[in-house]
């Protein structure tokens, strides 16, 4: 996910703005002057309607599943906001009477949970399968539903601040391209629809030739189309492979050249240098190799196995590294989003003559749904401990134990999505890169810590702690994406309130259909497969997982009993 995980910033350059756009859209105000957006607060057109809301859901539904797969499939999320926009716009001049812009910003809105769930449940999700643990759907739906929706009533205390008080000083970068296609889209055909429908259809039915019919292998390796020489590199352990789908195809479009060619350069990195030189030296030890607490035969190992054993956790070290380096380099960032995390619990208050346009959801129901997702983040890890066994003693928790265990993984939670999500929120709208993967890291290592505080070790800890940690990465990824919306609708003239109500259906949809796509991917492909001496080890042949990877690593590390 490019938004989410490049840890660079992307360049901003102001647009010039659409003859719709008032010209001070993307300016600074001058003392006294006022942004009017597109439509005026006293403009009464569609905004909310059955059309709106439901290609919305139906976005979602598409979208998660796919935004899921590719995550799971591939290592790498990607961003649904911008397809998303353009269908609505393409499918709102198919109808007999033309959607309005406000509709399809309801549209692009709801439809918009559909990358944000999914990166949430991706970076976490995986690693509970990874570490053997048994997870079932509700668990991944309730993890998911209860940290976007904190992420959406923690966010909107600060709507103003970001969207309104500061604006023109913050450049929104997606939130600006967005904002172009559905103002362009009033003016212009929808001739973009077409082209993105008919990538869809040859897409689907390629990968469906590959991956459904098996009419051919898309795996292709250097073993079998270099003959010779491919078994020869294949004796040294310099294997390489291609996996020709539609889909990650598209992956790498998206992306583009520079982040695709950084990707390969790290495969290429592992197994025509890495691997190669640990067989070389490896295979000429007398006696079998020492590593982690395991003894290994790097002569017999094959390229797979040694990148499973030594490979991968140089990579996972390398991911964790530079999540870190990622919240360093955003410090002044995370300390100014803090302090007005604190300052947005002080606000709210009567909205009698507030205008539509700057209309939130009533304040004393937002600390109220906070309060809520709390409670039910609690009874979710109540339930996960009374049922989980004591890997130590063979038995199940008591009562006791399970209730301090749930209250310190609630807090915990709140206390991270709390602070984050403004976090996430203003690294978007300055820089358009949210260091999801190092905040993450941080709330699973220091939720780790607490619950080994209070004596939960083992699967249990394992479990409360990789919940937490998704639902904090949802909340992250929710904020973000929510407060790019909430500048979006200010520049078009939006009712904040109607994409804050919609979003919750938006979350509660994209959360089902990600809890009903993990353990479909997972009993299709398995998280889990037996190596070449029967040990179960993580298939990252054909899941990577890349974050969840090294999250599981950090959570068996810290958690499992001696």
């Amino acid at each position: 996910n490019r938004r989410m995980e490049d840890g660079n910033a992307m360049e901003h350059v102001t647009p010039k703005g659409s003859k719709l756009l008032p010209s001070n859209a993307y300016t600074k105000l001058a003392p006294g002057e006022e942004y009017r957006p597109i439509v005026p607060a006293g403009d009464r057109r569609a905004e909310v309607t059955v059309w709106s809301v439901g290609l919305g859901l139906l976005m979602v539904l598409i979208f998660s599943a796919a935004c899921i797969y590719m995550a799971l499939r591939a290592g790498n999320a990607i961003e649904a906001s911008i397809p998303i926009a353009i269908l609505a716009i393409f499918f709102g001049k198919m109808r007999q009477v033309r959607s309005t812009i406000l509709e399809n910003v309801i549209v692009q809105s709801v439809g918009q949970a559909a990358g944000v769930v999914a990166a949430g449940a991706a970076f976490l999700i995986p690693a509970l399968y990874i570490n053997g643990l048994d997870v079932s759907w509700w668990h991944i739906f309730l993890a998911c539903l209860v940290g976007g929706v904190l992420g959406i009533v923690l966010i909107i205390p600060l709507r103003k601040y970001f969207v309104k008080d500061l604006h023109g000083e913050l450049p929104f970068p997606e939130a600006t391209a967005i904002n172009e296609i559905l103002v362009s889209g009033e003016s212009t055909s929808a001739s973009a629809g077409k082209v993105l429908l008919l990538a869809f259809g040859v897409g689907a039915l390629y990968d469906f030739t590959v991956e459904v019919v098996h009419l051919w292998n898309p795996m292709i390796t250097s073993a079998t189309i270099l003959g010779g020489l491919g078994q020869k590199m294949a004796g040294l352990r310099m294997d390489l492979s291609l996996s020709a789908l539609a889909a990650l195809f598209g992956l790498g479009f998206i992306i583009g050249l520079r982040y695709a060619a950084i990707i390969a350069a790290g495969s290429v990195l592992a197994w025509l240098v890495l691997i190669p030189l640990i067989y070389k030296f490896g295979s000429e030890a007398i006696l079998p190799v020492q590593f982690a607490g395991n003894s290994y035969d790097i002569f017999a190992m094959s390229s797979g196995g040694i990148f499973a054993a030594f490979v991968k956790p140089i990579g996972i070290g390398a991911i964790a590294i530079s999540g870190i380096i990622g919240i360093l380099r955003m410090g002044k960032i995370i300390a100014g989003s803090i302090s007005l995390g604190f300052k947005g619990l002080k606000g709210g208050g009567a909205q009698g003559d507030t205008p539509r346009t700057q209309l939130d959801m009533n304040p004393r129901n937002v600390l109220l749904i906070q309060a809520g997702s709390a409670l039910l983040m609690a009874i979710v890890f109540f339930v996960v401990s009374i049922s989980t066994k004591d890997s130590a003693t063979g038995l199940t928790y008591t009562l006791g134990q399970s209730l301090l265990y749930a209250l310190v993984g609630a807090g915990v939670g709140f206390l991270f999505s709390f602070l984050f999500t403004p976090v996430g929120a203003q690294a978007i709208a300055i820089v358009g890169v949210n260091p999801v993967s190092g905040m993450t890291l941080i709330t699973v290592v220091l939720t780790i810590l607490a619950l080994v505080a209070v004596g939960l070790k083992g699967t249990g800890g394992m479990f409360i702690a990789l919940i937490v940690g998704c639902a904090v990465c949802t909340a992250l990824s929710t904020s973000g994406a929510l407060i790019s919306d909430f500048k979006i609708g200010y520049w078009i003239g939006a009712t904040p309130r109607n994409q804050e109500i919609w979003k919750f259906l938006g979350i509660a949809v994209a959360s089902l259909v990600v809890a009903f796509v993990i353990p479909l991917m997972d009993s299709s492909y398995h998280f889990l497969v037996p190596d070449s001496s029967g040990q179960l080890v993580s298939n990252t042949q054909v899941l990577p997982a890349p974050q969840a990877n090294m999250i599981a690593a950090v959570s068996q590390g810290l958690l499992s009993e001696p």
